[in-house]
């Protein structure tokens, strides 16, 4: 699945998907930047283990924190990529 992330709440995506709570789950997260002539440029792929509710470790908590935070920071930079774009172009 892919997402877009402009709209989001640091540190918060909703997929609208219906998951099991006894199940575990691998997340590959990675983002997409957009060069000044248009082309996209992948990151390498990142894994997140997701173990069933209740069933977390100290360790994947302080991960989780991590994934959260550099969301923020890839979108915030994006953000003031875009900002910077458009000013050198005179747009709002």
């Amino acid at each position: 699945f892919t997402y877009d992330v402009a709209g989001t709440r640091a540190g918060e995506l909703d997929t609208d998907l219906a998951l099991e709570p006894t199940r575990h789950y691998d997340v590959y997260t990675s983002v997409t930047s957009i060069t000044v002539d248009g082309a996209g440029l992948p990151s390498a792929s990142d894994l997140t283990e997701l173990d069933p509710v209740g069933q977390m470790h100290v360790m994947q908590q302080s991960i989780f924190g991590a994934l959260k935070r550099a969301l923020f920071d890839v979108i915030q930079f994006f953000n003031g990529l875009m900002r910077r774009l458009r000013a050198k172009r005179g747009e709002r």
